[in-house]
């Protein structure tokens, strides 16, 4: 039009009158074109405010995500790493991805054709066992995976991935921060934690002071906290407690006690599943006294001048302060008290009375630990009336015993007494150790008063000895010739011994041999020589084990059927060594009982390994039970009807009913827990079944129920459909989310539609068949739609402008 009538204007000049209307047009048209412009910028700021914080679903997040919301990318990921959100760095650390690992992932995408062979984890459980979901727990914690493809929601997945040098691929899902990976793992072995109390062992370390060692075990997580000493005394019941705060294996104590007596000792074990004691953890142990008046004779050296000896016996340190004699005579009324500082273990004096009748001589030995005296420490002498000399009469007697101990080497000594024409001939000393078993037997020929045993050497234990004196009137001993000797470890003497040797049959031929020993003050061990031999003696396995710790075990050994023995010998700094208890037999059952329990035929119905480990019999108490949980729902409402197969209305009341069933053949426990964040989407819980409801986690619970072979455990509960039925959105990174469904599972899932209003199923089919256009696109469409507005709108103001100069060209500005 423009280019009309100017190109017309030189031939006709009438058509300026054009030319002003075009001009007022073109007014208009720019005033059009620049509200367009503007209504263009407003569209795109709006649009770009909804790129830089784009909208969030009113149902974005799902209590099965690991990060409710998602996170934006990784660097949000691993800040929840790092805080250890919903556990997700134990769940990450426990299967072996690193947080480096992590960091060197790389954002991608999970399409639909590769969603195939992969797995999805969340926190929750989301469907049954049936559909492949798996139960992954450790420590306390439990998580769920399951196949990527029963994941609601369309692909592809926003994701970061990696992989792992111990877990090989996975990837994060960043919609929800769930974890995907290619491979299922193998739930960890079913834990059964114990702990137990397996030894108490009791050594002397002197008369007075005891040591308490007790030995415990640990399993499958369990700790030790400490261990209870109690020491019980049997004559007077008193009770002595001594706890040790510890998480080892191991405990000493170490007990002092000077009142001689019988003492019951036991330790408990305290630990995380509580006390612990056993049969093997109770010994009794006895206090011998430290410090003892052994013995007293009255030696007659003429009628009026006696001979008074005494001796005593201190151990431990005891040391012997005062011996005080009391002389009294028939009626009991002191006559005199000799008092004498004397240090050693025998005394003697000379006492005279001249005055006739029968008198009574007491001892009371002072030591550092306390008075002591007892009947062997009183005697009877008679001084005789000179008119009637009383007639002697042969006399023989042994008169005490006594040993001295330095470190292991003993040496005895012995006190007779030969008076009017008795006479002594020979001393037997006899050495044996506290289960009998004589150890050492010397004779002295000696026809002295006193005599002494050569020295000799003996193994760190406790010993009685005893001497026999031979005389004119017969063999002579008693209490007095009897003493105890013990004698203790001196852990800086070097010295090597062998302790024990245990077998255990290993499967139905085999045998499992191992051996402890011990070796202190610089004494090495070297190695160990394992011999078994056959009933017959013939030597039919050795095996030598190169190994210089306290204890060795030697490679498995198979044998044929029959009964063997078996002995090691430790090769020691100061020798080989070994000992009675180095010893023992085993037998190897033959081929037709059963490998699992040789108390059975090998073809009884019972001759079954246990599942779980085949080393067990299938009815040993640690095989372990099998449990089977299952679930149904009945609509009551409609006349208690399958409910996954009935269509649930608003009102409706549903009876769920979940059932544990052991069909093992062992007693376990089970926890009976239901989660119900899905089905509470629709319902509300109107009958707990007696069990607990937690608000926050939407857990409803029953605890810990025993089910015992072969018996099931059921609880039942009832929800009822809310009224009017939500219309909420189906979720984002949970598409089972308020998807009209409500679904529950506890073993097996089970699945019931709900009636959803008509508007919320409208809307979300159409949604769904929109096109899928995001950000990028809009700012693309609006970019290319601001372009043509502002070609449109600088045209008009371009033509405007022409038309101007071409009006002051043609009228000089007159128009």
């Amino acid at each position: 039009m423009f280019r009309k009538i100017v190109s017309n204007l030189a031939f006709s000049p009438s058509l300026v009158g054009q030319l002003s209307f075009y001009a007022k047009r073109l007014r208009k048209e720019e005033f059009t074109r620049r509200l367009g412009l503007i209504f263009t910028a407003l569209a795109l700021v709006v649009q770009s405010l909804v790129v830089f914080s784009p909208p969030e679903a009113a149902n974005a997040a799902s209590s099965a995500d690991m990060i409710r919301g998602g996170v934006p990318d990784k660097a949000g990921f691993l800040a929840h790493y790092d805080k250890n959100t919903n556990h997700i760095k134990d769940l990450f650390n426990n299967l072996g991805i690193t947080r480096a690992e992590i960091a060197n992932t790389k954002r991608g995408k999970i399409k639909k054709n590769e969603v195939a062979g992969k797995y999805n984890w969340s926190l929750t459980s989301l469907y049954s066992p049936a559909q492949g979901e798996k139960a992954y727990s450790f420590d306390g914690l439990t998580f769920y995976n399951r196949p990527l493809r029963l994941t609601a929601g369309n692909p592809p997945y926003n994701v970061i991935e990696g992989n792992s040098k111990k877990f090989g691929w996975f990837a994060i899902k960043l919609d929800c921060g769930n974890l995907i990976t290619k491979k299922q793992p193998k739930p960890p072995k079913k834990l059964n934690p114990a702990v137990a109390c397996e030894k108490l062992a009791i050594s002397r370390l002197s008369p007075i002071k005891i040591r308490l060692e007790a030995r415990a075990s640990k399993k499958d997580g369990a700790n030790i906290r400490g261990y209870e000493f109690t020491i019980r005394s049997a004559k007077t019941g008193k009770v002595t407690k001594k706890t040790i705060q510890t998480s080892k294996t191991s405990s000493s104590y170490d007990y002092t006690q000077k009142d001689p007596a019988t003492y019951r000792a036991s330790v408990t074990v305290l630990s995380s599943l509580g006390q612990k004691t056993s049969p093997d953890c109770s010994k009794e142990f006895k206090i011998i006294k430290a410090a003892l008046c052994k013995n007293l004779t009255v030696q007659k050296i003429n009628d009026t001048t006696f001979k008074i000896a005494s001796v005593a016996d201190v151990k431990a340190g005891a040391k012997i302060n005062r011996y005080i004699y009391s002389i009294k005579d028939g009626s009991g009324k002191v006559l005199a008290t000799r008092s004498f500082n004397h240090t050693k273990e025998k005394h003697s004096f000379e006492y005279k009375q001249s005055t006739p009748g029968s008198y009574k001589v007491t001892l009371l030995v002072k030591t550092s630990i306390g008075d002591v005296s007892n009947k062997n420490c009183i005697g009877e002498f008679t001084v005789p009336k000179k008119e009637d000399p009383p007639t002697p009469e042969p006399v023989t007697e042994c008169v005490s015993l006594s040993a001295k101990v330095n470190k292991r080497t003993v040496t005895l000594n012995a006190n007779a007494l030969a008076e009017h024409g008795g006479a002594i001939s020979s001393y037997t000393f006899t050495v044996k150790d506290k289960a009998g078993k004589v150890v050492k037997q010397v004779k002295v020929a000696s026809k002295s008063l006193s005599a002494s045993a050569p020295a000799f050497d003996l193994a760190p234990g406790d010993y009685t000895a005893q001497v026999t004196v031979a005389t004119s009137l017969g063999n002579r001993t008693g209490p007095a010739c009897t003493t105890v000797i013990s004698i203790v470890g001196d852990p800086t003497a070097p010295i090597t011994y062998c302790t024990s040797l245990s077998a255990e049959i290993v499967g139905s031929n085999s045998v499992s041999l191992e051996a402890e020993a011990r070796a202190q003050g610089g004494a090495k061990i070297i190695s160990y020589t394992f011999v078994v031999k056959d009933k017959n003696g013939k030597v039919v396995k050795q095996e030598k084990v190169n190994q210089t710790g306290t204890s060795a075990t030697a490679p498995t050994i198979e044998l044929k059927p029959g009964e063997y023995t078996t002995q090691v010998t430790v090769a020691t700094s100061m020798g080989d060594r070994t000992s009675a208890a180095c010893a023992t037999k085993f037998s190897i059952p033959q081929p037709g009982v059963c490998p699992y329990n040789n108390q059975l035929p090998v073809d009884h119905p019972d001759c079954q390994p246990c599942p779980d480990d085949p080393k067990l019999w299938i009815k040993d108490p640690k095989c372990s039970a099998e449990l089977i949980s299952t679930k149904t729902a009945a609509n009551l409402t409609h006349g208690n009807d399958d409910a996954s197969k009935t269509l649930a209305r608003a009102g409706d009341k549903i009876s769920y009913t979940v059932t544990v069933e052991n069909v093992g053949l062992a007693e376990d426990k089970a926890v009976m827990t239901e989660s119900l964040n899905d089905v509470l989407q629709y319902a509300r819980l109107i009958d707990y079944g007696g069990g607990k409801y937690d608000e926050n986690t939407k857990k409803l619970s029953w605890g810990e129920v025993v089910v015992g072979a072969g018996q099931k455990e059921s609880r039942t509960f009832v929800v009822q459909v809310l009224d009017p039925i939500p219309s909420t959105n189906m979720g984002t990174s949970d598409q089972s989310s308020y998807d009209c469904v409500m679904t529950n599972t506890f073993g097996n899932s089970v699945d019931i539609k709900v009636d959803c209003p008509v508007v919320k199923q409208v809307v979300e089919s159409t949604v769904s068949e929109l096109p899928h256009t995001g950000p990028t696109e809009n700012m693309i469409f609006g970019g290319a739609l601001l372009a043509v507005v502002v070609f449109f709108y600088a045209r008009a103001r371009q033509l405007g402008t022409e038309v101007r100069l071409v009006r002051r060209d043609v009228h000089a500005g007159a128009i």
